[in-house]
């Protein structure tokens, strides 16, 4: 154990100490209107892009990937950072957990310094009463998913429980390399020890995964025509959504970029995770109604995902020189040029917080310090490679009879540590009867060090490898950085009457670099991230309709982003480039809940917002680039939710779910877009006893066949280019990511 963890400990049991002994029971002044940790009638898991995790909820700033979801398990991050470590491939919404919400972003930005929304989930622990649940779900596809959790008494005040979940999900595009798009199996026990007339409880928890899934960046990309008006249409003979793009053998080759070594293997091989996880859970209530709450673990996970983004679609005539590489034949048609990223890392977490909270006299106190420590070796091995554009795709050889190449031209690899040590202090204070203040700051030393290999890349890169060109030698380079990081939030309520009030909220955090930020070639930049927020507006709440509507401000200063830049002159010409910027959004939010007659309810939130980059210019290939004020690709304008269910008896329930999002910008240079589109969903639930319920959903019951998220290798393309050449970017096949298909699902859930 090192000095920083032995201070943190002696800190908080000194913090103890100190609480105990200056507080006392006292009465608490509370009024109707509490600010809370969680925000409510999000539906968080209903997700059109995966029912693998939580879904993003919008705050007007880019995501960078699907990773960047924050969900917390026992008030701990699942995973210390999504790269290599996808949460899902440690975490997945099932019977185990007692407890799944929303944190709203001020409680989120206090107690774990970073920003957005977080899924927060609890374990299900042991109780006086033996209990079981099982849950078993499938679809039309052929997936089949069940968890069973049971818990119960072992005497003397020893409590247990244990999870085992098991999925086998061969997705809606049926691969045919491999049975299952997303094999994953989960593993969990808890044994729990209630100590002083229950005054006291401390938990042993072990999990343990084994997760291989190919939904992270393998598999969710399509071709399609896009037809230069924000629509596309379905290629001939390739069925979006449904049909798979991923090469028919599913092998690739590599050149290990530690060794230099070329191997090969198959993507549901490459893409295995295994995680073993290992907390302890305590808390104890004081006789002066002080609470303390601990959480702490320690995980060491073989992490990995197979990322396959696709490039630019050329087009090979007879003199192109390409071939199959199975079969030698000749090839002429559209050529999708592609890389392939098979990410690597051992990764070392650990995590751990400790709480105190007290009611005193209108005050609602706690103090709070956390250490996070993050170890981790890491490579990226990049393969560059062509197949031809169709269902189930064959691989090309080029005219130099090269099926791979480009061998860790785009090749990344880090090997360091990341510590961060952090206190915060919130008071939920009820100044009167009519006024409360939500107070929160947060104080964090962050600490990150390691090697990386800050040299351009080139086709055969690796440690120890000389540059052809420079004879420059890749060899491990040092580095170090560390911050002093602040955050402070102030959330005010003002009751007018007991139905409505006023209500605002201002927060301003930093932020520091990451690890993988030195994955690349360039050093990355060490600027502190601000991120300022603010919000106001009114509320309103009665028996039959509530609402909240706010006018929010968030800004996020030096994004770091690597992007694989086409060569608009040369679409075979792809290059790595490290970009920085900043995103600014201005928005108006409202959220209301009305509930017309007995055993109907609705559900609406419209979101109308402006998110623009700043401070976003560039040179590549000798021409410069000026993106300030475009909007941000991959994010609507306006956002509209509609949630209607009815009860037609008390065991039913029906309810729909429409979600609205306007038009979004496909690339950077905001010259492409895709047209506004719905994500739509419906089910019903039926409680047919005491010991068993059924539900129904259907994903995209209006069947939309859209093209989402952003449109590969278009990134330099600019509006300028279009207005010299308005047909450049009508009716041509191009690929990106896609809505997720039609989909019945049906559920059972056992209860004994």
């Amino acid at each position: 154990m090192n000095k920083q963890r032995i201070t943190l400990i002696v800190s908080a049991l000194l913090a103890t100490s100190f609480l105990m002994a200056q507080t006392q029971k006292t009465d608490t002044v509370s009024t109707t209107i509490k600010v809370g940790k969680e925000e409510n009638n999000r539906n968080v898991m209903l997700n059109a892009s995966s029912d693998e995790g939580p879904r993003q909820i919008s705050i007007g700033l880019p995501v960078v990937n699907a990773g960047d979801v924050i969900i917390l398990v026992n008030d701990l991050p699942v995973v210390y950072h999504y790269w290599p470590h996808f949460p899902s491939s440690h975490w997945r919404a099932d019977s185990s957990l007692d407890h799944i919400g929303l944190l709203k972003l001020s409680e989120v930005q206090t107690t774990t310094g970073r920003v957005g929304y977080a899924t927060n989930s609890y374990t299900r622990l042991g109780g006086d009463k033996f209990e079981g649940r099982l849950n078993y779900r499938l679809n039309q596809y052929g997936m089949q998913q069940f968890d069973f959790n049971m818990s119960g008494a072992l005497g003397h005040n020893w409590f247990f429980a244990g999870d085992v979940y098991q999925n086998f999900d061969p997705g809606a595009v049926q691969l045919k390399y491999t049975n299952y798009v997303d094999r994953t199996q989960i593993y969990k026990g808890a044994l729990t020890k209630r100590f002083n007339n229950l005054k006291g409880e401390f938990s042993l928890l072990y999990k343990h995964s084994d997760s291989r899934s190919l939904t992270s960046g393998a598999t969710n990309i399509a071709p399609f025509i896009y037809n230069g008006d924000g629509s596309i249409t379905a290629l001939s003979g390739f069925k979006l959504g449904t049909d798979s793009y991923s090469p028919i053998d599913g092998k690739m080759q590599y050149m290990d970029i530690k060794t230099g070594q070329i191997k090969e293997t198959y993507l549901q091989d490459a893409a295995q995770n295994i995680s073993n996880e290992y907390a302890i859970l305590g808390k104890y209530k004081f006789d002066n109604g002080m609470n303390f709450k601990l959480s702490a673990k320690y995980s060491y996970s073989n992490a990995a995902i197979v990322y396959e983004p696709g490039a630019s679609i050329t087009k090979a005539d007879a003199t192109s020189g390409y071939t199959y590489t199975d079969t030698g034949a000749s090839y002429i048609g559209y050529v999708q040029n592609r890389n392939s990223m098979l990410d690597f890392g051992k990764v070392k977490d650990f995590m751990m917080m400790a709480e105190l909270t007290q009611k005193k006299g209108n005050h609602n106190l706690r103090l709070g310090m956390n250490e996070w420590n993050n170890n981790t070796d890491y490579k990226g091995n990049s393969t560059a490679y062509q197949h031809e554009v169709a269902s189930n795709p064959r691989k090309l050889a080029n005219k130099n009879g090269d099926t791979y190449y480009n061998l860790n031209a785009a090749g990344e690899y880090f090997k360091g540590s990341e510590n961060r040590i952090a206190a915060y202090l919130t008071d939920d204070w009820n100044i009167t009867k009519k006024l409360n203040a939500y107070i929160g700051a947060r104080v964090e030393y962050f600490n990150l060090s390691g090697d990386n290999l800050p040299f351009k890349r080139y086709a055969g890169f690796h440690i120890g490898s000389i540059n052809p060109v420079t004879n420059e030698k890749a060899v491990l380079t040092g580095f170090s950085h560390d911050w002093v990081l602040p955050a402070i939030t102030l959330n005010l309520t003002y009751k007018m009457t007991h139905k409505y009030g006023i209500l605002a909220e201002a927060s301003y955090s930093q932020q520091g670099a990451k690890l993988s930020d030195y994955a690349g070639v360039v050093t990355p930049y060490t600027d502190a991230v601000s991120v300022p927020y603010g919000r106001a507006g009114v509320y309103y709440n009665d028996a039959k309709i509530s609402f909240v509507s706010a006018i929010t401000y968030i800004k996020k200063t030096n994004f770091q982003s690597r992007y694989n830049l086409v060569d608009p002159s040369n679409a075979s010409i792809t290059n790595l480039y490290h970009l920085k910027y900043d995103v600014a959004t201005l928005g108006w939010t409202t959220d209301a809940v009305l509930k017309p007659f007995t055993g109907a309810e609705l559900h609406l939130l419209a979101t109308f917002q402006n998110p623009t980059y700043k401070n976003f210019d560039f040179t590549a290939y000798g021409k410069e680039y000026d993106y300030n004020n475009m909007q941000v690709t991959g994010i609507s304008k306006v956002l509209l939710e509609i949630d209607p269910s009815y009860r037609p008896t008390k065991n039913m329930r029906l309810w729909t779910s429409f979600r609205y999002f306007s038009k979004q910008y496909a690339n950077v240079g905001n010259s492409l877009f895709f047209n506004s589109h719905w994500e739509t969903f419906g089910g019903i639930d039926y409680t047919v006893n005491k010991n068993l319920t059924l539900s129904g959903t259907v994903i995209n019951f209006l069947n939309q066949k859209g093209a989402s998220g952003s449109i590969s290798g278009t990134e330099l393309i600019t509006k300028a280019d279009l207005l010299d050449n308005p047909d450049k970017f009508k009716n041509i096949v191009m690929n990106g990511s896609y809505l997720r298909p039609l989909t019945f699902e049906l559920k059972a859930v056992i209860r004994f």
